[in-house]
């Protein structure tokens, strides 16, 4: 195992750094670790992104930011890896198993940092369990909180967020990594319930951005993400995720972040669209390549509930506007005259 342990070491043990996705949140991190000292390889799928980077320094998923001469870009899998102390996964979830499969003959035992946030659509399978399906048994750790990309490249934003690892060393020496200059992250064990609460937030953004698309007051927002909240608590109290990370970073701080947010987040922008009137098929081309992830995780939400045996009015009828295309309105009007019960 490549890390080490000692915090006074933990940048310099994790100094090669591999970035798989360029899209923004893995274009924010490769820039962030460059700044900081590592020797970083950004992959993305797309040559001429790769291209891009390596002629102007910039790219089109992250305008605005420029790419240190530390981060080398490249378009071929193995050599964005080769020699890497830390993969760290930044593509988007709907094709990460994929990725994963090409990952596999490359590496065998380089620990992995999943940075991105979603749940595959099928199986509802979530980050480090696709992880652990394509690669095996290996060190891993989750990150997750309320960040957007240009946050975290913002000296002036102080930001957090919480590492997750069932392995207190990786988790110390990615938390000594990143803890620099106006970030600080947070050490827990609780991989599965980080993933699944970034994921869900998702969802509930988009609710967000359609109660402010129809044109409703900041009470209704309010509303709407406590509500959200309360769903969250019964499905992971049925998962066994600790309260703990539900009231935290990675659960209702990222919560409000993508809410209340109203330029960074793609799903709250989905949302908004939706509210306004717009057609699903027009909002989604609008996106193009910039991954709501909510829309996806929100066809996972019938079966979760299910499985869990828990009511999710919000997330349900998100669902159900995506995927079955009822109107927002009628979705808020069914929630609004739901029998009336205690709040706990």
């Amino acid at each position: 195992m490549r890390y080490n342990a000692n915090p006074m070491a933990a940048k310099d043990s994790l100094h090669a750094i591999a970035v798989i996705g360029a899209g923004r949140w893995g274009g924010a991190v490769a820039i962030f670790l460059a700044e900081r000292g590592c020797a970083v390889r950004l992959w993305a799928r797309e040559p001429e992104v790769a291209e891009e980077i390596r002629a102007r320094r910039t790219n089109p998923f992250l305008p605005g930011f420029r790419f240190p001469d530390a981060v080398a870009a490249t378009d071929r899998l193995a050599e964005a890896v080769a020699g890497a102390d830390l993969i760290a996964l930044a593509v988007p979830v709907q094709f990460l198993r994929a990725v994963l499969k090409e990952l596999a003959p490359l590496d065998s035992s380089c620990p992995i940092l999943g940075i991105n946030k979603g749940i595959e659509q099928g199986t509802c399978a979530i980050v480090p369990e696709i992880v652990r399906e394509e690669l095996g048994p290996r060190p891993y750790a989750h990150l997750g909180g309320p960040c957007f990309p240009e946050g975290l490249l913002n000296p002036r934003t102080p930001v957090a967020e919480t590492v997750a690892s069932d392995d207190p060393a990786l988790a110390r020496a990615i938390q000594d990594l990143f803890a620099w200059r106006n970030f600080r992250p947070y050490r827990s064990a609780d991989v599965r319930g980080v993933a699944v609460l970034g994921a869900m937030k998702n969802v509930y953004a988009i609710a967000a951005g359609a109660a402010a698309g129809l044109g409703l007051g900041q009470e209704s927002v309010a509303v709407l993400v406590t509500r959200a909240l309360a769903e969250l608590r019964a499905l992971t109290r049925a998962m066994g995720i600790p309260e703990t990370t539900v009231q935290g970073l990675s659960g209702l701080g990222d919560l409000i972040l993508t809410c209340y947010s109203p330029a960074s987040s793609h799903n709250r922008r989905l949302g908004v669209a939706l509210g306004e009137g717009a057609p699903l098929d027009r909002v989604l081309a609008a996106l193009g390549p910039r991954i709501a992830e909510g829309y996806y995780t929100a066809a996972c939400v019938h079966e979760l509930a299910r499985r869990y045996e828990v009511e999710m009015p919000i997330a349900t009828g998100v669902r159900r506007v995506l995927y079955e295309g009822a109107a927002v309105k009628d979705i808020l009007t069914e929630w609004m005259q739901r029998p009336l019960k205690s709040e706990a």
